[in-house]
């Protein structure tokens, strides 16, 4: 689990290297942080809103169903928002908007499993009662990786 927790992140930061490398990468890494934002934060608030059906209660007890929705619902709203601003048609950002989503929520379960394995509750503590450094960043683990991927695929 740790090889491929530790692989995911070279993955990550590899492709972040990359992709920085990109015409307008400073844009795309806006728009990209700018999304992840607001899954995280519209996940918090509908999830604690709403609560209801635990999400992974092994992994995250504290997710809910109803946060990863409104997680989803974030993404494509901000993703709908920086279409223009990325040059794609508005149709394209919500399937991308969702895909985001799905992918930041993910990297959020997969860092907070990578916890759960190693037996510890946060991975710094550079962020008092926050979780720790990771999970600042656990939203950009797949989406980064995928983003070059689309992006090269865009271009070709």
């Amino acid at each position: 689990f740790e090889a491929l927790f530790t692989l995911a992140l070279l993955q990550c930061l590899s492709s972040l290297s990359l992709l920085i490398t990109l015409p307008y990468a400073e844009l795309i890494l806006i728009a990209l942080a700018l999304i992840v934002t607001a899954v995280d934060v519209a996940a918090y608030f509908v999830g604690r809103a709403i609560g209801g059906m635990k999400l992974a209660p092994s992994i995250s007890p504290g997710k809910t169903l109803s946060g990863g929705i409104g997680g989803l619902v974030g993404a494509v709203i901000m993703a709908f928002f920086m279409a223009p601003y990325l040059g794609f048609i508005h149709s394209n950002m919500i399937i991308t908007g969702i895909i985001i989503g799905v992918l930041v929520q993910a990297g959020d379960l997969y860092e907070s499993a990578f916890k759960r394995h190693m037996n510890i509750k946060d991975s710094s503590n550079i962020i008092r009662g926050h979780g720790g450094f990771l999970d600042r960043f656990d939203g950009y683990i797949f989406i980064i990786p995928l983003s070059l991927v689309l992006l090269a695929a865009a271009a070709s």
